[in-house]
């Protein structure tokens, strides 16, 4: 029915348990429950090794359940009976293809273009599904004290890598492996997260005593010897600026096996790398550095900050300036101030081939998308305030959003062209995942004690549905081929 993407892009938050009626306790798990087999916890597993290697390079050896290229994952049960909760598998068509019985299971996450889920056990444990071999298992932290449950998509979950707590990090995971390791051992207590690759194999630290790149597939931690780093849109490299007073402007490799002194800066200023050897400097006086080392000023000039969007293309960036916005052309060199952009940011997920940009705190209402070929403004949702960015099609160009409303929060299809709609009416809350291909929804309802999955088509501003799920909830779609092996180093 759908062409399965190549490149898929998928992303969904739990939300939490509601507390259970007097029938949802009256729920049993007996004769009509179904068999299904039970999670396993892991056996240990050391960190990749020529005789151990990471799962992500064995993906071309295995042989990917059918059926397709993506696969929805969703939580199904009674809400009153914790033990009978099931992770179910299913076709594009909502056809039922697997399942597993998980107790406990609250909320199921999953990062754009991801293969795996993390998914939340009630009192605090996590389980992982992996698409690709299509195994469910719990995950062994080896700690007494596990992570906290706050994990969301684009802050801590990127690619098959999670992390915990980014701004004071305790712990990764890897969800292909199974691997856990205690940030602890590798760094220094009150080390933070600045950047990761769309892939998750390479994160950008901000240490106590300075920065480093860490490779999540092999935990390797290599410090840089700067004062501001940033991370390029393709993940491959890093540019770096170096103490005073040189203050030299380094481009490498994120695993350091190239490295180019680009030129030198007089003032404090944060690079960001761009695909073409060039490093746009961001401060109170931007500019472009050529690949020479000359820096030309933006014109007009503007106060540029982090975060920032580059387009897949490489001609347009956007980037917080002030209060608001600024659209920067990198062609020409030029920095427009974006009007009635205050409080906006860019958002980071995506491939880039246009810019979104929303509120940062969920009260902020409305957004905007860049064009990047004409840099035109389109803005959506004018009067409703964004909590959260739910998913995105494989393209990029059309996203699910979770919006602030009178009843609850709801869920609101966007497209790049600025046209808008209600996934379901009438829904106390609602919460919808994209399809990689754009044109499939399934959403997650909650209405009173109805609680239901429903997956639909959209089409001409309707989604007409296909299939519902009574008690179904915390929908994600999941790549069953892996990722490209190309992406898988970025």
């Amino acid at each position: 029915m759908l062409l399965a993407a190549l490149f898929l892009l998928a992303a969904c938050t739990g939300d939490p348990e509601p507390s259970p009626s007097a029938s949802d306790e009256a729920a049993d798990s007996g004769p009509g429950a179904p068999e299904v087999p039970i999670a396993t916890e892991p056996a240990p597993q050391g960190l990749p090794t020529p005789a151990n290697p990471d799962p992500v390079d064995m993906l071309d050896e295995m042989e990917p359940p059918a059926p397709g290229n993506t696969v929805l994952v969703h939580l199904e049960g009674p809400l009153g009976n914790r033990e009978a909760t099931d992770v179910v598998v299913r076709t594009e068509e909502g056809e039922e293809v697997d399942r597993f019985r998980l107790p406990g299971a609250v909320g199921m996450w999953a990062a754009p273009g991801a293969s795996e889920a993390l998914i939340r056990t009630l009192p605090d444990g996590f389980a992982r599904y992996d698409a690709v071999s299509g195994q469910l298992a719990l995950v062994s932290f080896g700690m007494d004290d596990p992570p906290s449950p706050s994990v969301v998509p684009g802050d801590g979950i990127h690619g098959p890598t999670v992390l915990w707590e980014p701004d004071d990090l305790t712990t990764m995971l890897r969800l292909d492996s199974g691997t856990v390791t205690p940030m602890e051992d590798l760094v220094a207590p009150g080390s933070s997260v600045v950047a990761s690759s769309r892939s998750g194999s390479v994160v950008l630290l901000d240490l106590p005593n300075g920065f480093a790149v860490l490779q999540t597939r092999t935990a390797e931690v290599r410090p840089l010897d700067a004062v501001a780093v940033a991370l390029s849109e393709s993940g491959l490299t890093v540019a770096s600026v170096g103490p005073p007073p040189d203050r030299q402007v380094v481009v490498e490799a994120v695993d350091g096996s190239t490295r180019r002194v680009v030129g030198t800066v007089e003032q404090p200023a944060v690079p960001h790398p761009l695909e073409d050897g060039r490093v746009l400097l961001l401060g109170q006086a931007p500019g472009i550095m050529g690949v020479d080392g000359t820096i030309t000023p933006l014109e007009p000039s503007a106060p540029l900050m982090t975060p920032i969007r580059v387009s897949a293309d490489g001609t347009t960036a956007l980037a917080v300036s002030g209060d608001g916005l600024a659209i920067v052309d990198l062609t020409t060199g030029t920095a427009t101030p974006v009007p009635d952009s205050t409080g906006y940011e860019p958002m980071r997920l995506g491939p880039g081939s246009v810019l979104w940009a929303t509120g940062t705190d969920g009260t902020v209402p409305g957004g905007l998308v860049v064009d990047p070929a004409t840099r035109n403004i389109t803005r959506f949702l004018a009067d409703l305030p964004i909590r959260s960015v739910d998913s995105l099609s494989a393209d990029g160009r059309t996203i699910t959003v979770t919006v602030a409303t009178d009843i609850g929060a709801s869920s609101m299809l966007v497209r790049a062209d600025g046209s808008s709609m209600p996934l379901l009416d009438g829904a106390d809350r609602s919460t919808g995942s994209v399809h990689p291909g754009g044109e499939e929804i399934a959403v997650a309802v909650l209405t009173g004690d109805d609680r239901r999955l429903v997956v639909g088509l959209v089409a001409d501003g309707v989604m007409s549905p296909i299939a519902e799920v009574p008690t179904g909830r915390d929908p994600v779609w999941l790549s069953t081929v892996g990722p490209d092996p190309v992406a898988v180093r970025q």
